[in-house]
């Protein structure tokens, strides 16, 4: 059985549930086993979101972006999911705005999203490169390619949202 754990003075605490995926930003989501998703509300209490998803990632202002088994992408809108167009198998999203990698490892960035903005972005910008996993992080893209080897992507900012190296 596996546990979202939180630390508190140097220990690890055991919080009721059981997830195959958490992501941690200003909030606490998580999906399990069975597609289904959940918010922790604190006090070993968790919400369950309507919809099914297969991964899903939160940012430190707390938007909520997700990918489910059909490879659909969708964002969290406070009351329901919106659907992105696009497809993909993982989505990261940061300060470096909304990422993406698709079935074939194809790396994309969602225009619009740099800086972790409200909204949806414009549209999807390809990058050069094949990763099976991208995390979006601050002034840094980081990803991992289908040899486990780690990469990332520096000069991200505001003119140059997909980076410059």
């Amino acid at each position: 059985k596996q546990w979202y754990q939180r630390r508190v003075r140097g220990k690890w605490h055991k919080v009721a549930g059981s997830l195959m995926h958490v992501a941690v930003g200003r909030s606490v989501w998580g999906v399990n086993k069975k597609h289904q998703i959940f918010k922790y509300l604190g006090n070993n209490k968790w919400k369950h979101i309507a919809g099914a998803l297969t991964n899903i990632d939160v940012s430190d202002r707390d938007h909520v972006w997700g990918v489910n088994k059909q490879m659909n992408i969708w964002r969290w809108q406070g009351a329901k999911w919106e659907k992105i167009d696009g497809a993909a198998i993982q989505v990261s999203v940061g300060m470096a705005g909304v990422w993406v990698v698709n079935k074939a490892n194809d790396i994309y960035h969602r225009l619009g999203t740099f800086g972790d903005k409200k909204g949806n972005g414009a549209k999807w910008a390809k990058i050069d490169g094949k990763l099976k996993w991208v995390a979006s992080g601050h002034g840094i893209i980081v990803g991992v390619n289908a040899a486990d080897l780690i990469y990332y992507r520096l000069g991200i900012n505001p003119k140059k949202p997909l980076g410059t190296k």
